[in-house]
């Protein structure tokens, strides 16, 4: 395959580089991240004052820790409440592109797909959501 498509989410990096994301922030409580991950807490204290030690980790505990970076991002851009009643504001904005396509004798097919790619993410709809809160 020729060239290299872009993933929207690469901004964020790769599994590595989201692990030693979220072992450095500082914000980030490392007993809660141990209890979390279920990631022993000696361990989780080693990788924060040795982060190449993730270096070695195995991909297991990588994706763990990513998975907790990717949520701790949805919760810094989405709190709890938002969370709950955006994504119907979302499908309602899908249910409303849908309606115009079909009243202009148009296919739904591209934003069934649409919908169901971004509806499937919660880091696409916390995304979505903070454009849509930015105005």
């Amino acid at each position: 395959m020729k060239g290299r498509i872009d993933k929207w989410t690469d901004k964020y990096g790769n599994e590595l580089d989201q692990a030693k994301k979220v072992i450095c922030d500082r914000q980030i409580n490392l007993v809660n991240l141990s209890k979390a991950t279920n990631i022993p807490y000696s361990t989780i204290r080693a990788y924060r004052f040795d982060p190449s030690k993730l270096n070695k980790a195995s991909w297991q505990r990588i994706k763990i820790l990513s998975n907790a970076y990717i949520q701790s991002v949805i919760e810094s851009k989405l709190d709890y409440a938002n969370m709950q009643t955006y994504p119907s504001k979302l499908m309602d904005m899908f249910k409303n592109w849908k309606l115009a396509a079909i009243k202009n004798d148009q296919s739904v097919a591209v934003i069934e797909k649409i919908e169901e790619i971004v509806m499937s993410d919660p880091l696409a709809v916390a995304e979505i959501f903070e454009v849509d809160n930015s105005k």
